[in-house]
C-alpha cells in the first residue's frame, strides 16, 4: 500500500516549493517527499522558434540564403522614409530586412565588398548607417531601402578604414587595422544639426589634439566596443565607452572636447583580466556588459556611482563552462548573445561546414540560456544572478541579435541549417510549437533535477540507503496533446531507469471520447507508481535503492511542469544488497546508458 499514501482520496499534499525546501507527510506514513517548481512551461528550457518568410526579388533571396554569412546589425529608423530593420552582410553583399508579421522583405543596398573576409562590422550614427570590414574603403547608407549605400573616401578627410564601431556621445569611433581609435566630432562640430561630420576625422587630426587612444600593450588587440550606463562619467549622463580587448578593458570618457583631450583623463581606466572573443559577444544587461571571454562568458561590470564606483570583471554560472571549454579556439570570435525575455542568451559549439563554391560557414550547435527572472536583488548596486535555464537547440546560429522594431524589443536569429542554406529565425515568448519550412513541430525539452538525499525530513540523512517508492507530477496549461516519460537513478548507479512512460495528456483534436484539452491554470496530477527494481549492471544491488536520486523528466510538446514529488522509504531500514545479480533476473533488460545528448532537443531542421 505505499501507493495509497498519496492517492487515498485525501488532500495531503503540501505547497510547492521554488527552493526545493521538502514537505513531510503525515506521521502515520513511512515517507517524505520534495517538491521543486520550475519558470513557466516546456521545461521551460525554451519558449519556440519562429521561422520568416523572406519575401522579395527570387534572385536576392537566392544569393542570400546562398552566401557566407558575414554579419548583422539592427538598424532604427529615425527620419521619415525610412524603416526599422536588419541589415546583414553576406558574401561580400549588404542586405536590408524589413519585418512585418512573420515576413522579412528583404532587399540589396550594396554590393562589392570582401566576400573571403570573416566579418563585416556595422555601426548606426542618427540616421547613417556605417558599415566596414577593415580592408576596403567604408560605405555609407541613410536607411532608404531604396538607395544603394555610397562609399566614402579617407583621402578626402573622411572616415578612415576600420574595423570595431561604436557611436557614442554623438561621435562614431573607429579602431583601424593599427589598434588606434579614431573619433569623429559632431558634438563641437557642427552638432546634432549636421550628421554629416559623423564621417570628417582624419589621422592628422586625431594625433594634434594628443588623443592617444591606443590600448596597453599587453591588453593586445581591440575586439569590441560598447557604450555602457554610468551617470557620474559625465554631464551628459550617457556613460563611457568601453573598449574591449583580448586580454582586458579601458574605458573612454567621450564627452571631453577634442581641443581638451591633451589635458584631460579622457582615457580613465584599464583593467586586465578577462578579454573579449567577439565582437557579436557583447550585450549590456543594466550596469553590466556581457561578453565571450577566453575562458567561457563573463560579466564587465561598471556600476552607477549614486551606488557604488566599481569596474570589475566576473564569471557567470558554473554549468556554462561546461558546454564552452570544448570550443575551438579561434572559432570564439563568431560567439553572439542576446537578451531578450529577461534571459541572457549566447551561441556555444561552434563548428564549421565546408562548401566547396562558397566557402566556409560557421555555425553554432545550440544556445546557452541564463535566466534573470528566477533572481532577486537586495540592494541597487547587487551584481546580476543568473540561473541555468538549459541549452537550447533548434535553429544553427551565425549570429543572435536584438532588434527593435517599431518600438518593442525582439531577439533574431541568423541560422545555417541542414539544408546547407541560411534562414532567419524569432524567438517569441509565446506560443507551443516551433515552425519551420512551413511544417510546425511540438517542442521537446527536458529537465535533471538535482540530487534528493530527504535529509530534510530529519528522518533520515545522505548516508542511509532507502528505496524509492513513488511520486507525483503536476501539470498546467496544456494546449495539445503532451508525451510525458519520467525515469530516475540512484546515487550508486549512473544509469537512468523508467518511473513513468508513455504519459499523454490532452489531445490536439478532440474527437469523441478524447479527453478535453484545457489551457487555462488547472492542476492535472499524474502519478508516478512505486518503480520496479533492476539489477545495476555490473555493480551490486537493484536500481531502486541508493542514498541519493535524481528524476530526469522528458516532454513533448508545450506544458508547464508545476511540481514533481518524489517519495523514498525512510524507515524501513533499506538496506543494498551484497553480492551479484541472479544469472536470469526478472525484468533485467538492458538500459541505455550513455550521457544526454543536449542537441537533440529540439531539432527543427
Amino acid at each position: 500500500m505505499r501507493d495509497g499514501r498519496i492517492y487515498s482520496g485525501g488532500d495531503i499534499s503540501v505547497a510547492m516549493d521554488a527552493d526545493t525546501h521538502p514537505s513531510l507527510l503525515p506521521a502515520t506514513y513511512d515517507s517524505i517527499a520534495v517538491n521543486r517548481s520550475y519558470r513557466g512551461g516546456i521545461r521551460r528550457t525554451r519558449p519556440p522558434f519562429r521561422e520568416l518568410n523572406l519575401i522579395g526579388d527570387e534572385a536576392i533571396i537566392s544569393s542570400f540564403r546562398t552566401g557566407i554569412f558575414q554579419g548583422a546589425k539592427a538598424y532604427s529608423s529615425v527620419r521619415y522614409g525610412t524603416s526599422d530593420g536588419i541589415a546583414c552582410s553576406v558574401s561580400g553583399n549588404i542586405y536590408f530586412l524589413v519585418i512585418a508579421n512573420n515576413n522579412a522583405k528583404i532587399t540589396q543596398i550594396a554590393t562589392g565588398n570582401d566576400p573571403t573576409l570573416m566579418h563585416t562590422w556595422f555601426c548606426q550614427a542618427e540616421d547613417q548607417l556605417y558599415i566596414q570590414n577593415g580592408k576596403q574603403t567604408p560605405l555609407v547608407w541613410e536607411g532608404d531601402p531604396t538607395v544603394q549605400a555610397t562609399r566614402l573616401f579617407p583621402l578626402y578627410s573622411q572616415m578612415p578604414i576600420g574595423t570595431i564601431m561604436e557611436y557614442a556621445h554623438g561621435r562614431v569611433w573607429v579602431s583601424d587595422r593599427t589598434n588606434q581609435i579614431f573619433a569623429s566630432d559632431i558634438i563641437y562640430g557642427a552638432g546634432f544639426t549636421d550628421t554629416q561630420n559623423t564621417r570628417y576625422f582624419t589621422e592628422q587630426e586625431y594625433w594634434n589634439e594628443g588623443g592617444s587612444f591606443t590600448p596597453p600593450a599587453n591588453l593586445g588587440n581591440i575586439t569590441a566596443m560598447k557604450v555602457m550606463p554610468y551617470l557620474g562619467a559625465n554631464v551628459r549622463g550617457q556613460g563611457e565607452l568601453v573598449v574591449m580587448c583580448e586580454n582586458g578593458a579601458f574605458t573612454l570618457d567621450g564627452s571631453i572636447p577634442r581641443t581638451e583631450w591633451i589635458n584631460t583623463g579622457i582615457q580613465r581606466v584599464a583593467l586586465f583580466g578577462r578579454g573579449c572573443t567577439s565582437p557579436y559577444s557583447a550585450a549590456s544587461v543594466n550596469n553590466e556588459l556581457f561578453f565571450r571571454s577566453a575562458d567561457g562568458w563573463s560579466l564587465f561590470s561598471n556600476s552607477q556611482g549614486e551606488f557604488n564606483s566599481r569596474l570589475t570583471f566576473r564569471k557567470l554560472s558554473r554549468e556554462v563552462n561546461n558546454w564552452v571549454k570544448q570550443d575551438t579556439p579561434w572559432m570564439k570570435q563568431f560567439a553572439s548573445s542576446m537578451f531578450i525575455d529577461n534571459r541572457l542568451i549566447c551561441t556555444v559549439s561552434p563548428y564549421t561546414v565546408s562548401n566547396e563554391v562558397d566557402g566556409l560557414h560557421r555555425p553554432h550547435r545550440g544556445m546557452l540560456a541564463l535566466d534573470l527572472d528566477q533572481t532577486t536583488a537586495t540592494s541597487p548596486d547587487a551584481s546580476l544572478n543568473f540561473r541555468w535555464n538549459g541549452l537550447w537547440t533548434g535553429p544553427q546560429p551565425t549570429q543572435l541579435l536584438n532588434a527593435s522594431i517599431n518600438g518593442t524589443t525582439r531577439g533574431f536569429i541568423f541560422s545555417f541549417e541542414g539544408d546547407r542554406q541560411n534562414h532567419l529565425f524569432e524567438a517569441v515568448s509565446s506560443g507551443v510549437d516551433d515552425f519551420a519550412n512551413g511544417e510546425s513541430k511540438k517542442i521537446k525539452s527536458y529537465f535533471v533535477t538535482k540530487r534528493y538525499d530527504f535529509a530534510e525530513s530529519k528522518e533520515s540523512n545522505k548516508y542511509y540507503q532507502k528505496g524509492i517508492n513513488g511520486g507525483e507530477l503536476w501539470v498546467s496549461e496544456v494546449t495539445e496533446e503532451i508525451n510525458l516519460s519520467v525515469s530516475y537513478r540512484p546515487d550508486s548507479y549512473k544509469c537512468w531507469s523508467p518511473f513513468a512512460e508513455g504519459i499523454t495528456v490532452g489531445c490536439d483534436n478532440c474527437a469523441t471520447g478524447c479527453e478535453v484539452t484545457f489551457s487555462e491554470a488547472r492542476w492535472r496530477q499524474i502519478k508516478l507508481p512505486t518503480p520496479e527494481g533492476t539489477c545495476k549492471l555490473g555493480s551490486d544491488g537493484t536500481t531502486d535503492i541508493g542514498a541519493e536520486f535524481q528524476i530526469l523528466v522528458e516532454s513533448t510538446g508545450s506544458v508547464t511542469i508545476d511540481r514533481l514529488r518524489i517519495s523514498a522509504d525512510t524507515r524501513g531500514n533499506v538496506e543494498d544488497p551484497t553480492g551479484e545479480c541472479p544469472s536470469e533476473p526478472p525484468n533485467c533488460e538492458p538500459i541505455t546508458c550513455c550521457q544526454i545528448n543536449d542537441f537533440e532537443y529540439y531539432k527543427i531542421i
